[in-house]
């Protein structure tokens, strides 16, 4: 039988209530430990920074590059 209707679908999983502590204990950690070595040009861990935050620094800094008809470099990466 090949399901039509989204309700005929399941989520991929739920995570037990002490998972998502534990994960919660592990990031707060890791945050304390390594905010403080990232460059602020990461966008991935730090508080406010996401995928928006990101797109609207690369927005500016190449509106300032083309204004300056300077030379901008971009590298993405996903590790």
């Amino acid at each position: 039988k090949v399901p039509n209707a989204v309700g005929d679908y399941r989520p991929i999983t739920l995570l037990p209530i002490l998972s998502k502590l534990l994960e919660r204990c592990v990031f707060d950690a890791l945050s304390a430990h390594c905010g403080p070595v990232l460059a602020p040009e990461q966008h991935a861990v730090g508080k406010g920074k996401n995928c928006s935050s990101n797109l609207v620094e690369l927005v500016a800094r190449t509106q300032i590059a083309l204004d300056k008809s300077d030379q901008l470099d971009v590298f993405y990466s996903d590790i």
